[in-house]
């Protein structure tokens, strides 16, 4: 019997059976017989997979890192590699932040061929989270004669460009989460006993410790 049929995209065909022989030992005895065949069916089933854009994160200023995800691809074997799903459905990542983007966090997506007839895709976004860079505040250590007047340190931002830096002071070593609540305070319109926007200045003779905290958008 002679069976013809080839199915290789998922859908459904026909395998077709002819040209039966039938043979008694060595004689063919084929036109002693009524043959009918019978139609087979192969049908070959899409292939789930699912599509995972992984998390990335980076900090504001920074260049965006590189978008990458993973193929859950169930009983992968032969040709079926990740590399060759990847070509066949076109697959590419979507996400919208650049060095310039605020902080925040922002979507990831997952394209691919939509009308590919072999897949039965599941895409799941991940997410890119842009986080605040750090200022580094830098102050020039000072000496004076007692003169009677004032003298106070100067703060500066090393790591940026221009300034735009609201600077908050405190004579207290204080923490980040305690600098943090200190200046909400203050935003918020209270008073803190630990922080303050003026500059200390001094006009006795002596040492001084001030420490100073540096705020800006994305920083």
């Amino acid at each position: 019997v002679t069976v013809t049929g080839t199915q290789t995209d998922a859908n459904t065909s026909y395998n077709v059976p002819s040209g039966a022989v039938i043979k008694n030992g060595d004689n063919d005895v084929t036109s002693d017989y009524a043959i009918s065949y019978g139609n087979g069916t192969l049908k070959v089933e899409k292939r789930a997979i699912t599509i995972t854009a992984e998390n990335k994160e980076s900090s504001y200023g920074e260049e965006r890192k590189d978008l990458t995800y993973t193929i859950t691809n169930p009983e992968a074997a032969g040709a079926m590699t990740d590399a060759a799903i990847a070509g066949e459905l076109g697959i590419s990542l979507n996400c919208a932040v650049t060095s310039e983007t605020p902080v925040g966090p922002y979507s990831i997506t997952v394209s691919y061929d939509t009308t590919n007839p072999n897949y039965t895709v599941t895409p799941v976004g991940g997410t890119y989270t842009v986080k605040k860079a750090a200022i580094t505040m830098k102050a020039q250590n000072k000496e004076v004669e007692y003169d009677k007047a004032h003298h106070s340190l100067t703060f500066t931002a090393e790591n940026l460009a221009s300034d735009g830096v609201t600077r908050y002071y405190s004579t207290t070593d204080l923490s980040d989460a305690e600098w943090e609540r200190e200046i909400r305070k203050l935003t918020s319109g209270n008073t803190s006993d630990k922080v303050t926007t003026t500059l200390p200045a001094y006009t006795e003779a002596g040492t001084y410790t001030v420490y100073c905290y540096g705020t800006r958008a994305n920083y």
